[in-house]
């Protein structure tokens, strides 16, 4: 059975546990885990513990490991080939001083703190890309190139909890596609686009979907027959975009054409109109009936994809605090290439440091 999203924590209990003092993860997880788990089960997850970014030495050997991370990021730095270096800048570098603007983990946040219900198709997308990347640095460091060039640095990376990252992925991985769609403002779709769940991943889905199209070939059909009726075509005005003269287009899930008002009630029934116009938007009367079948049919896509969205949506919530220390993680390793970058950059070298 699929299971339903709810909300796991109410803001009052949230207070409670942190005034208790648990951490935002150990309150995510314990949660998520009771809301996801039958009433006779019990699920033990060993939490991950926190990891500092940046770390502060306090002795002497403790400022020396630090300079042996930095030492060994310069090493992979000064490496003539650059797929060295861990798989964490995209199309940036550790040289890279510019600021980058990103929302691939603005879904984190929710997750963690229990309130999932704000997470869509896009979270969904953006989770499969964090993930995956996770993923890759973890594989990074155990590369036998990695262990023998900075075997520390690759070692912080091994923590990554690879196996929570990999369920996570066999859930969403690859399962949202970015789709075009056209619409009143932009009929050929050039412009617009949409999140859309791929239907080869999703058998019902794809059964559903293929139904959808088939109705809605069939009220294409039914409307260019229409337009072959001179009667009919001299009341239609058609639509142009890009150069395109569009007869067709849907508002609010109906396919329409567009008329003036004065012919609308001939034509159909009006599902819109435009204000700055007077143009209105009409269902011609014998697609009725069909649009009410392609509207039934949507909402059953529309359950089935919740469906598949709420079991989604509670794995990564049960892997959210996993997902949250691996960027911690990896967001160590950065900071260490960073001022290893920093100090290439001014010809620097790595001290020793002693106690006198």
């Amino acid at each position: 059975a699929i299971l339903q999203l709810v909300n796991i924590m109410d803001l009052s209990h949230i207070e409670s546990v942190s005034s208790n003092g648990i951490s935002r993860r150990q309150a995510a997880l314990a949660e998520s885990v009771s809301s996801y788990s039958s009433p006779c089960q019990t699920q033990k997850v060993t939490l991950p513990k926190a990891k500092p970014i940046l770390s502060i030495a306090k002795t002497v050997d403790e400022a020396n490991a630090e300079y042996q991370l930095i030492s060994e990021a310069m090493k992979i730095l000064k490496e003539s080939d650059k797929s060295a270096l861990p798989p964490i800048y995209g199309g940036t570098s550790p040289w890279d001083k510019s600021i980058i603007d990103t929302d691939d983990d603005e879904w984190l946040p929710a997750a963690l703190s229990g309130y999932a219900s704000s997470m869509d198709l896009q979270s969904i997308l953006q989770a499969d890309k964090v993930c995956t990347r996770l993923v890759e640095v973890r594989e990074w460091a155990h590369s036998s190139r990695s262990v023998a060039l900075a075997p520390e640095v690759s070692r912080i990376c091994q923590e990554i909890s690879v196996d929570q990252l990999r369920t996570v992925l066999k859930e969403i991985g690859g399962t949202v596609q970015i789709v075009r769609k056209r619409t009143l403002f932009d009929p050929s779709g050039n412009k617009s686009f949409s999140f859309q769940l791929d239907e080869s991943k999703f058998p019902a889905l794809r059964l559903l979907r293929e139904k959808e199209q088939e109705t809605m070939a069939d009220l294409r059909g039914s409307i260019q027959q229409l337009l072959q009726n001179k009667k009919f075509a001299s009341k239609v005005e058609k639509v142009h975009n890009n150069g395109e003269n569009i007869d067709a287009f849907e508002v609010d899930g109906r396919m329409v054409v567009s008329t003036k008002q004065s012919a609308a009630s001939s034509i159909g029934v009006v599902r819109g109109s435009s204000e700055t116009t007077g143009t209105c938007y009409v269902e011609p009367k014998g697609n009725v009936e069909k649009g009410d079948e392609l509207a039934k049919i949507r909402d059953e896509i529309t359950v089935v994809e919740d469906q598949i969205l709420n079991h989604q949506v509670s794995r990564i919530v049960q892997a959210a605090p996993f997902i949250d220390c691996a960027i911690d993680l990896m967001a160590r390793v950065d900071s260490i290439f960073a001022r290893a970058a920093f100090g290439c950059i001014l010809n620097g070298a790595v001290p020793i440091v002693h106690n006198d």
